[in-house]
């Protein structure tokens, strides 16, 4: 018996194909913009420590997460109406 809360093999592929388009999203940002990404999202650095390490202001931080993050919504977006 197969516990209700598995994922059906639809459910598998659709995560799988919404992992792949991310990764081609971050893989075509510019090389500062996939920096902080990775730098928040998989090494954990704050915005602090992020603007220590690229040299910039915490502000600045900020509005580059919001304008990459924004970007890539609407990247997203376009995939999906594909």
């Amino acid at each position: 018996i197969v516990p209700s809360d598995s994922e059906t093999p639809e459910e598998v592929a659709d995560k799988s194909e919404e992992k792949q388009i991310l990764v081609n999203i971050i893989k075509n940002l510019e090389e500062r913009d996939r920096l902080i990404i990775t730098l928040y999202y998989y090494e954990n650095l704050n915005y602090k420590e992020i603007a220590d390490v690229l040299n910039i202001t915490v502000s600045r931080v900020s509005q580059i997460h919001s304008k990459i993050i924004k970007e890539m919504k609407e990247k997203i977006k376009v995939e999906y109406n594909d």
